[in-house]
C-alpha cells in the first residue's frame, strides 16, 4: 500500500520526486522508505531507480489500485497507526511481548515508525517504547534501536530527531509532548548506574532539553508539568557532584590524618597502659611483700606477747612463792623466838619491833 500510495501521488503529481530506498520503496524520505521497508524481505523488489509511466498505466497497477479500493484500507499513514496499535495489542499480554521485543527488527520499526508526520502516532509509539524499555533488558533494546534509528536517518547524534520534534513544533499537541517527556525519564532515570545516567543526560542536554524544559517549567498543562517536574527533581547536576566528589576528597583526606592522629594516640595510649600494668605489677609486689612482712611482725608481736604472758606467770609465781616462803619465814621466827624467850614482855617487844 505505501508503494501504491507513492506511485499515485508521483503520477497525479507535476513533480516526479522519487528516490530509490535500500528496499527498493520509492519516497520523499529515506526514514519513511526504511519504516515500510523493514521486514520486507519477504516482498518482490525492484532495484530501478523510477517507474516508467507504462508501468503505471499498466493494467496490473490499474488492478491493484480497484484491489486497495475494494479493500478501502485508506490512507496508508492511518495504516501505520493502526499496525502500531496492533502491536500494542500483542503486546498486551507476556507471550506476544516476548515474541515482539525479541524481535529486533520489530522494535527498529517501531522506534522508525516516529517518522510518521502525526503527532498522535508519535504519541503511540513512544508510549510503547517506554512501556519496552521497563522491562529486564528492555533499556539495551531500545538504545539499540534508536542507534538503528540513527544510522538509518543519517542523524548526527542519537535522540536528535525526537528531540527537533519536541523542541521544535509546528503544532503544540500536549498528548505527544507528555508522552515524549516520560520517554526521556523513563530513559534517562530508568538506569541503576550512576555514570551511565549521567552520560544519557549529558546526551539529551546537548541536544537542547534542558534550555527548553526552562521554557516549560510554567506550562498550564499539568500532565506535562508533573513529567517535567520528575525529570528535573531526579537529575544529576554534575557540579555539585563534582564539588561535592572534591568536598568528599578533602573530608576524606582529613579522615586519613585524624585515623593518623588517633592510631598514634592508640599507641601511645598502649604504652602508657603497658608502663601502668608493670608499675602496678612492682606495686602489688611491694605491697604483697610488705604484707608479709606486717603477717612475720605480728607473729612476733604475738609470740613476744606469750612469752611476755609466761614470764608474768613466772614472776607472780615466784612473787607468791617468796611470799608464802616470807610468811613461812617470819612465822618460823616468831615460833623460834617464843621458844627462846620465854618472857612474855620481851617477846611482844621484839614482836613490836
Amino acid at each position: 500500500m505505501m508503494r501504491h500510495e507513492q506511485v499515485s501521488e508521483s503520477r497525479n503529481s507535476s513533480e516526479e520526486n522519487f528516490e530509490p530506498t535500500s528496499n527498493g520503496v520509492s519516497g520523499t524520505s529515506s526514514c519513511m522508505g526504511a519504516i515500510v521497508g523493514v521486514g520486507s524481505n519477504n516482498l518482490h523488489s525492484t532495484n530501478s531507480s523510477r517507474p516508467s509511466l507504462d508501468i503505471l498505466g499498466s493494467p496490473s497497477m490499474k488492478r491493484q489500485s480497484r484491489h486497495a479500493a475494494k479493500l478501502n484500507m485508506g490512507d496508508t499513514k492511518d495504516d501505520i497507526h493502526v499496525c502500531i496499535m496492533c502491536l500494542r495489542a500483542i503486546m498486551n499480554n507476556k507471550y506476544g511481548f516476548n515474541m515482539v521485543i525479541q524481535h529486533t527488527e520489530a522494535i527498529n520499526s517501531i522506534a522508525l515508525s516516529l517518522m510518521h508526520k502525526s503527532l498522535r502516532t508519535k504519541a503511540l509509539v513512544l508510549e510503547l517504547l517506554a512501556a519496552i524499555c521497563l522491562v529486564k533488558g528492555g533499556h539495551e533494546i531500545i538504545l539499540s534501536a534508536f542507534d538503528n534509528f540513527k544510522e538509518v536517518c543519517q542523524e548526527k547524534k542519537r535522540f536528535q530527531t525526537l528531540m527537533d520534534y519536541f523542541i521544535n513544533y509546528e503544532i503544540f499537541h500536549i498528548e505527544f509532548m507528555v508522552a515524549c517527556m516520560q520517554f526521556v525519564n523513563i530513559v534517562v532515570h530508568s538506569v541503576e548506574n550512576m555514570n551511565f545516567r549521567v552520560h544519557l543526560q549529558y546526551e539529551f542536554s546537548k541536544l537542547g532539553l534542558d534550555e527548553y524544559l526552562e521554557k516549560l517549567r510554567h506550562t498550564e498543562s499539568e500532565e506535562l508539568q508533573v513529567q517535567i517536574s520528575a525529570y528535573l527533581d531526579n537529575v544529576f547536576d554534575v557540579a555539585a557532584l563534582m564539588e561535592d566528589s572534591e568536598t568528599k576528597t578533602a573530608a576524606l583526606e582529613k579522615v586519613a590524618e585524624l585515623e593518623d592522629e588517633l592510631a598514634q594516640a592508640h599507641d601511645r595510649l598502649a604504652e602508657l597502659e603497658r608502663e601502668s600494668l608493670a608499675q602496678l605489677a612492682n606495686l602489688e609486689s611491694a605491697l604483697g611483700a610488705a604484707r608479709v612482712e606486717r603477717d612475720e611482725i605480728v607473729e612476733s608481736k604475738r609470740i613476744i606477747e606469750e612469752e611476755v604472758a609466761k614470764l608474768r606467770r613466772l614472776v607472780d609465781d615466784q612473787k607468791q612463792e617468796s611470799q608464802s616462803r616470807q610468811s613461812m619465814l617470819e612465822e618460823k621466827i616468831q615460833e623460834l623466838i617464843k621458844r627462846t624467850l620465854p618472857d612474855t614482855g620481851l617477846y611482844y617487844l621484839f614482836v613490836l619491833y
